[in-house]
């Protein structure tokens, strides 16, 4: 089917004959709601006109990702595993039990942490139209490395069809012979404007901010969780380099984790609680970025990161960590900064604390470039290729 052909399709809202009555099974790993469950979200809303059933069988404990999907998938369709990372046997059992009780016809597997019991259920259970998305950055898994690219390279005879986020990612996976270059397909993260606008019409949130603060604050907002792979120590120690050269900003760190105590004390520590707060999950996530004056993202790694697509959406400029994820999304001096340590972070937030305007400027010029990440026909040609492809395979 050409690309020309599917997106009239997807704009007339037809549905595909080869995927009625489908049924497409998520499997994932995330001990937090985070990204890869907007991603499977987004997955869902765009393939809304097919006439296909999903289920998710999910690895977390996370009691937010259920009510996360509540609009879009059916309650008793979600299945909730115990996190674990390495191996899942409830997460092996329910692939298995699924796939067979509930006549499956593609498995979708979603990053490394579901790799094993995934695969395994799924290829036991007698399925053979299997979907891989690793949604990873592999810079930081180092000598771990070998680990991965065996275990796919175990698993690629049994995968219809790879998904990379980036370009960056579907060069590795082609350097590691880790499957047929042919059998790969980019498919970056999209964010609809429909649940953009779901967020806007939520009442303003309840920050831990003072009341009276001047006219002309400057906001520095981060969203993540507050662990290891985000980094949030890395913008407190960002904030302790500012506190004196820039006295009216203040750094917004929304999101929960294990690290969320740590921060707490180091903030007091370096006298902080006056520039530095914890707001915790926050569900109007538009309103705050619309108050922002710079969104960052401290991250040690990524895959492509929705809380920089969300920046992009509102036109704001970014200052992110020098890792492939968020190399995709900026463009270095025209729509933000991608530095390697505190100090170079802590210049490029004062040079744009001094030049609103460039910053203000740096905003629309990202959107403008972006501005295919948030088109759903799009989203949904790319995607129903895959699964078509698959489905017929």
């Amino acid at each position: 089917m050409s690309r020309h052909h599917t997106d009239k399709e997807a704009e007339a809202g037809h549905s595909d004959p080869r995927l009625r009555d489908k049924t497409v099974l998520f499997l994932f790993y995330e001990p937090f709601r985070s990204g890869i469950c907007q991603h499977i979200r987004t997955l869902v809303q765009a393939l809304e006109s097919e006439e296909i059933t999903f289920f998710i069988i999910c690895s977390s404990d996370d009691e937010k990702i259920p009510p996360f999907f509540e609009d879009v998938i059916p309650a008793e369709n979600i299945i909730m595993v115990p996190v674990n990372l390495v191996f899942s046997l409830k997460g092996f059992m329910a692939t298995w039990k699924t796939i067979r009780n509930k006549g499956v016809d593609i498995v979708h597997i979603h990053n490394i942490g579901t790799m094993i019991w995934s695969y395994l259920g799924a290829v036991l259970a007698g399925s053979s139209k299997i979907v891989f998305t690793p949604h990873i950055d592999m810079t930081p898994a180092g000598r771990f490395q070998w680990f991965f690219r065996r275990m796919w390279r175990l698993f690629g005879p049994f995968t219809s069809s790879v998904i990379a986020l980036t370009q960056q990612q579907k060069k590795w996976l082609v350097n590691w012979k880790i499957i047929d270059e042919k059998k790969i397909t980019v498919i970056e993260n999209h964010l609809l404007e429909s649940d953009i606008k779901k967020s806007s019409a939520l009442s303003p949130p309840s920050l831990p901010v003072p009341y009276n603060l001047p006219a002309n604050v400057f906001f520095v907002t981060q969203i993540g969780r507050l662990d290891r792979q985000k980094n949030p120590l890395f913008l407190v120690e960002v904030a302790r380099l500012l506190k004196q050269q820039c006295p009216n900003i203040l750094f917004l760190l929304v999101g929960e984790g294990p690290l969320q105590q740590i921060l707490k004390d180091k903030i007091t520590e370096y006298h902080l609680q006056d520039t530095v707060f914890l707001a915790g999950h926050q569900t109007n996530i538009s309103w705050l970025l619309e108050k922002s004056h710079i969104v960052t993202l401290t991250s040690r790694w990524e895959g492509m990161p929705f809380a920089l697509l969300e920046a992009i959406y509102f036109k704001k400029p970014i200052i992110a960590t020098d890792i492939p994820g968020n190399r995709h999304l900026i463009r270095e001096a025209e729509t933000g900064y991608l530095v390697r340590n505190e100090e170079q972070f802590a210049e490029k937030i004062q040079h744009l604390y001094h030049s609103r305007k460039l910053a203000a400027e740096m905003g629309k010029r990202g959107y403008r470039l972006n501005q295919h990440l948030f088109d759903l026909n799009r989203m949904k040609g790319l995607i129903r290729d895959v699964y078509c492809e698959v489905a017929d395979g």
